[in-house]
């Protein structure tokens, strides 16, 4: 049954809500792939209030879909692009382009579900959950070595993987680099690593496909990276 704009279970439908708060919210939804409740608090809860409205405007004009959480909002455009001379270097979305910089996103997963299971970590409550550069340096050379065995990069190659990485991810609002406490400075000199927190988009993915043995048989049998 096609959905009817006009029409909505909750909240009524978009031109009967506040129309600069209808076009606010619309303009944050498309200008980046994640739209934070600490970005704009009144208005990600007056999207999240009406998000009935905002969601069936978006399948019935666009075929996207909006997902709403305690924190996060996102549209997703499911199906192929309409336009068919566009490829993937004309249009600007979240891309890893090689294997090992997909690793490191997967590996930071994977470190990011370790931690948030160890402290109990509650997404709707806490703040949000941070890590030092040189923990998940650690970690992720102990899992390349499980994954690729002897043709695990090195650890100058790993760097380099990393922050590659890590462009993608700070542009894409995945993690953040932020300033550390006094008595947090005083581990980062230890450490000798940066500080950074993980944002909600990291709940948008998981790394259960490390844990598929198929995967992993395609991934030791792929050719080494230059």
């Amino acid at each position: 049954m096609d959905l009817d704009p006009s029409e909505s279970s909750e909240g009524g439908s978009l031109h009967r809500l506040h129309q600069d708060l209808v076009r606010r919210a619309l303009n944050v939804l498309t200008e980046a792939p994640y739209f934070y409740l600490e970005d704009d608090r009144a208005l990600f809860q007056y999207l999240r209030r009406n998000r009935n409205a905002f969601q069936n405007f978006a399948k019935f004009y666009f075929g996207w879909d909006l997902i709403v959480d305690a924190r996060c909002a996102r549209l997703i455009k499911r199906g192929d692009r309409e336009n068919p001379e566009l490829k993937s270097g004309h249009v600007d979305s979240f891309h890893l382009p090689r294997r090992n910089l997909a690793l490191v996103f997967l590996i930071l997963l994977e470190l990011f579900e370790i931690e948030y299971r160890r402290v109990n970590w509650q997404y709707e409550r806490d703040p949000y959950l941070r890590f030092f550069h040189n923990d998940y340096f650690e970690y992720a050379k102990g899992r390349f070595r499980a994954l690729l065995g002897d043709r695990a990069p090195d650890d100058d190659a790993l760097r380099r993987d990393i922050q590659e990485t890590w462009t993608v991810l700070i542009k894409y609002r995945f993690i953040r680099p932020i300033p550390p406490t006094p008595a947090e400075l005083l581990v980062i000199n230890r450490k000798q690593g940066e500080l950074y927190e993980f944002l909600p988009a990291v709940m948008c993915y998981d790394s259960n496909v490390l844990r598929d043995p198929d995967w992993l048989e395609r991934l030791k049998t792929q050719p080494n990276e230059g």
